[in-house]
């Protein structure tokens, strides 16, 4: 099957299950503005601009039916996900009013389409490797800023074009040209990227592909196989120069790719539409603390929370707070920290029963060896009696006393 019919299979399933789980994700979001959002108002006495990012994110149907899919469609897994994502959108992704264009990850112009109308974006695996902390903040800025792009394509409030069916996703062009093994000391920053900042913005990407691939880079992809779930690597794809101008006609790729637009320095942004202008920031309210305040160490920049508190986002792992933000302790998600909060959940559940059978069983234990002490005590001493009241013992003892 060529890529051109893998592509068009996969926006067909997506359409459908759109169409089928509509009413199904309209009353998810009727429960989360509702019932949801009220409760995290007073729990981390959110200001009036908090609350309206939140509610304005969980208006978001698309977005909400992509956590829906992730989550298989089970209402009560998506409540709980999109809740702890919106606690971790709360505390850890400010406004992006300060969103400078990101060199490893940037949307084409409105132009430039894939062949079932989906927006382009390019990402260049180089890009992090001079300094890959720097690129966090703005990795997340963009990743949110295209979430709003794809929501203002769906309303129909672009000026370029005014879609006729539901845009849920993006083509990513991902350029390894000059990522080499030396990245590998970066795997921090790609951990981050892969494994904690993609669920935050489940189902965004419809497929990826691998440019300027070659046999030098067969090592990191054998990595990369066994980091990536499979989910991820069956959207992956290595097409020829060829093969992509082929699917994607010139006019909608950058010169970097084969294509006939300007270069990526001379594109337009067309995530800067979205980001307040520098005199509306001046009229703006001054932002509210961080709802991480509310629970981060006084005097200290840095914390933990525990993996069972409800303000974990990372509910079951443990987590460090530093500054502002919440990252995971380890880096990653452990099995073996699953594992242990499990086991206190279930001690904290069970504990008072697991006590009382080890008290009954420690009491039986006793009276089993008390028993069996008084049996072994006794039996000897009864045996004998018996045998010295008998005749035969009686007549014996005579002989003896009688012998000389």
């Amino acid at each position: 099957m060529s890529m051109h019919d893998l592509l068009q299979e996969h926006k067909n399933l997506l359409d459908d299950l759109y169409n089928e789980h509509l009413e199904t994700v309209l009353a998810l979001q009727d429960t989360l503005i509702n019932d949801i959002l009220p409760g995290l108002v007073d729990e981390f006495r959110l200001n009036p601009a908090s609350e309206a990012r939140a509610r304005e994110w969980l208006q978001d149907t698309a977005f909400l039916l992509r956590h829906n899919q992730r989550d298989k469609c089970i209402v009560s897994f998506a409540l709980e996900s999109i809740r702890k994502t919106l606690v971790w959108r709360l505390n850890s992704l400010s406004e992006c009013t300060n969103y400078v264009p990101c060199s490893f990850l940037r949307c084409l112009p409105h132009n430039a389409r894939d062949p079932f109308g989906r927006p382009i974006v390019y990402m260049d695996a180089g890009a992090f490797v001079e300094n890959p902390e720097s690129l966090r903040h703005s990795v997340a800025c963009t990743m949110e800023l295209l979430r709003v792009h794809l929501r203002t394509l769906n309303d129909g409030n672009d000026a370029h074009e005014v879609p006729t069916q539901h845009i849920l996703q993006y083509v990513a062009l991902l350029d390894i040209k000059r990522i080499s093994f030396q990245s590998a000391q970066h795997i921090d920053f790609i951990s981050w990227f892969i494994y904690e900042l993609l669920p935050r913005f489940p189902g965004m990407l419809a497929a990826t592909f691998v440019l300027n691939y070659t046999w030098a880079h067969s090592g990191l992809w054998n990595l990369a196989k066994h980091a990536l779930p499979a989910s991820a690597l069956a959207k992956v794809s290595f097409p020829r120069k060829e093969e992509l101008l082929a699917l994607i006609t010139p006019s909608s790729l950058p010169p970097e790719c084969g294509g006939t637009l300007p270069t990526l320095s001379q594109l337009d942004d067309p995530l800067r539409a979205y980001v307040p202008r520098v005199e509306d920031r001046a009229h703006s309210r001054p932002p509210s603390p961080p709802v991480l305040s509310r629970f981060a160490p006084r005097g200290s920049s840095a914390g933990s929370i525990s993996p069972t508190s409800s303000r974990n986002p990372f509910y079951g792992y443990p987590i460090s707070v530093r500054s502002s933000n919440l990252t995971l302790r380890h880096g990653r998600r452990r099995k073996r920290d699953l594992l242990w909060t499990l086991a206190r959940l279930w001690w904290a559940r069970w504990s008072t029963h697991v006590k009382a059978g080890l008290y009954l069983l420690l009491v039986i234990l006793l009276l089993v060896l008390v028993q069996s002490a008084r049996f072994r005590r006794w039996r000897p001493f009864r045996l004998l009696r018996l045998a010295w009241s008998s005749p035969s013992a009686t007549s014996t003892s005579r002989v003896l006393g009688s012998a000389p």
